[in-house]
């Protein structure tokens, strides 16, 4: 079940801000969507690529 709209933006804006008081280190982006479940194609920039 989803939240309600206002909730939902309640729940991202507390992520957000937590979020930004932690520090971040990019390993890869997303590159795509694949399939119906929702998966997403990664782009890895570790080496060796599947260490991410």
């Amino acid at each position: 079940m989803r939240p309600k709209s206002q909730q939902r933006k309640k729940l991202l804006s507390n992520s957000t801000a937590t979020l930004s008081n932690q520090k971040r280190l990019l390993v890869g982006k997303i590159n795509g969507l694949f399939g119906v479940q929702g998966w997403v194609k990664l782009f890895s920039h570790t080496h060796p690529r599947k260490n991410i």
